[in-house]
């Protein structure tokens, strides 16, 4: 039986592309607002497939499992990119992805302290 898990397991990649890719298509549209992502949520995504990556790379060392975590990184960070290229950047709050990751972050933390 597994053989055959092992055969089906490259499918968990374009099956997780199913899932991603509407996403990513909505923030591609010119007029997208993002206003349905929670970028808090993408974050907590994020690091949770970073921890997977860096355990199926290091302590499994398992070429299939990294794979799929990678992809899963991958499509996380694009999200997040588009999410704040839309947020901050085409709004003219910043200039650049690091200086909208910026801005999010100085919200995120006044948020924290009730500074909003």
């Amino acid at each position: 039986m597994g053989s055959f898990f092992d055969l089906l397991y490259p499918l968990v990649i374009v099956l997780s592309g199913f899932g991603y890719i509407p996403q990513i298509r909505k923030l591609m549209k010119p007029l997208s607002d993002a206003s349905g992502f929670s970028l808090r949520s993408w974050f907590v995504w994020l690091l949770s497939s970073l921890i997977t990556l860096g355990y199926a790379a290091f302590s499994l060392a398992d070429l299939a499992f990294s794979l799929t975590a990678l992809f899963s990184v991958t499509m996380n960070i694009t999200v997040i990119a588009l999410v704040l290229r839309i947020r901050f950047i085409r709004s003219g709050q910043a200039h650049s992805l690091c200086a909208a990751l910026y801005l999010w972050v100085r919200q995120e933390l006044s948020g924290l302290h009730g500074d909003v």
